[in-house]
């Protein structure tokens, strides 16, 4: 899963569980006139995943009066049967370096939000309160990164036109967002922006993937903004790189297990 990709989860994340076996094999653009939107969200989730993968990553941090504060990450992705697994390093600057954050959605069961900081040397589940606080300055917190809210809601087509849809989700109660609105644009299937409304049905968050690049003959994220409306604050990512098909050894599940945290990846 690319990095704009883990962030567009949050939406597209929804179709998984009930998308019909055949929607991953309706690719092609004439053949998604009759597709549902579950399945469409199913299709445009898949176009950006990256089973096993690895991305570095430029984060830019703009406040409300322009100031810019740089982050460099590295993502690494694995998906296998019972479970995503997806592990984000911190690599600069040095007062954040070696932040780690773990994130296990299961296919099956709770998922977990595991939390290093250097400071501390302490790993920490995040539960509860602690999912609202912003994931490393940015204008994205512990609960938008995780996507079990997204399982069992709604998703309605709302209008479509040749050059793609917009679809309406309805997320299970219990949820951050009343609602989220996606523009998944043709013909590679893919979510260009995620507009999040707040339980009052104020368009508050919204994420732009701005650029596209190829990677393995795919159209993946190259460059996407996260906006806080109600702040006045951006969040810039960049991807630097991006390889595909790591092997079991560059991969190993231990990466994503809690005693790996505190400790260099491989």
């Amino acid at each position: 899963m690319t990095p704009p990709g883990l962030l567009l989860a949050l939406a597209l994340h929804a179709g998984s569980a009930s998308a019909s076996p055949s929607a991953s094999s309706a690719a092609s653009p004439s053949a998604l006139g009759g597709l549902t939107a579950t399945q469409i969200l199913e299709l445009a989730r898949d176009a950006q995943r990256l089973d096993r993968g690895y991305q570095r990553l430029r984060m830019v941090l703009v406040s409300k009066g322009g100031a810019e504060r740089v982050r460099e990450l590295e993502l690494y992705t694995r998906r296998d049967e019972d479970a995503t697994r997806t592990r984000l390093n911190i690599l600069s600057p040095a007062e954040v370096a070696g932040t780690a954050l773990v994130l296990v959605d299961m296919a099956q069961g709770e998922d977990q939000q595991l939390l290093y900081l250097p400071a501390l040397k302490k790993v920490s589940l995040l539960v509860g309160l602690a999912r609202r606080s912003s994931f490393v300055g940015s204008d994205l917190s512990h609960e938008d990164l995780d996507l079990s809210y997204a399982e069992g809601a709604a998703a309605t087509i709302l209008s479509q036109d040749a050059t793609g849809w917009e679809i309406e989700l309805l997320p299970a109660a219990g949820a951050p967002w009343s609602r989220l609105q996606i523009r998944v644009e043709r013909p590679a299937t893919i979510a260009r922006r995620v507009d999040f409304y707040d339980k009052g049905g104020t368009l508050v968050k919204q994420i732009q993937v701005e650029e596209l690049q190829t990677v393995a003959g795919r159209s993946l994220p190259r460059r996407t903004v996260i906006a806080d409306l109600r702040r006045g604050t951006q969040t810039r990512i960049e991807v630097l790189e991006t390889r595909s098909d790591l092997s079991e050894a560059e991969l190993p599940l231990t990466l994503f297990q809690s005693t790996s945290l505190g400790s260099s990846a491989p």
